[in-house]
């Protein structure tokens, strides 16, 4: 299950790199049934490859959602020259980041100021936390790309 899961994570970051087009895309939703029907319990020595599924498959979704986005809220942005829809980009997730960073920090507030007994509760907002982190590193790992362009 091992190797498997290994070479799913690669999969995914090779089809994160660059733009995310529709067979991409597709690609991606294959490769997340598949790690759907994996036991929930998973190998601990799998961990790192687990992330990096996840990270990179939300490098996809985000990038598609991104595209979208631009294409919804830009009249014109396919016909646009590809430094100017760069440009689109960069503004928007720099939007997307700071409210993103704002809710982070909500988030750890509230969890402070809700300390519980019940462990359970405390695992709940980690996982919580924890989410809202890597939506944050998410979106400036794209961020990086299209910068770097």
């Amino acid at each position: 299950m091992i190797k498997k899961i290994d070479r799913w994570a690669e999969e995914m970051r090779l089809l994160s790199k660059g733009e995310v087009n529709e067979s991409k895309l597709n690609q991606a939703k294959k490769l997340q049934g598949e790690w759907k029907k994996l036991p929930p319990k998973k190998p601990r020595n799998a961990q790192q490859s687990i992330g990096s599924f996840v990270f990179f498959s939300e490098i996809i979704f985000e990038k598609s959602f991104l595209d979208k986005l631009c294409h919804s809220k830009y009249e014109g942005f396919a016909e646009m020259p590809e430094a100017e829809q760069n440009s689109l980009k960069i503004n928007l997730l720099k939007d997307l980041i700071a409210r993103d960073q704002r809710e982070l920090v909500t988030v750890r507030e509230n969890a402070e100021n809700f300390r519980s007994q019940e462990g359970e509760f405390d695992h709940i907002m980690r996982k919580k936390i924890a989410a809202h982190k890597r939506k944050v590193d998410v979106k400036n790992s794209i961020l990086k790309e299209l910068t770097n362009k």
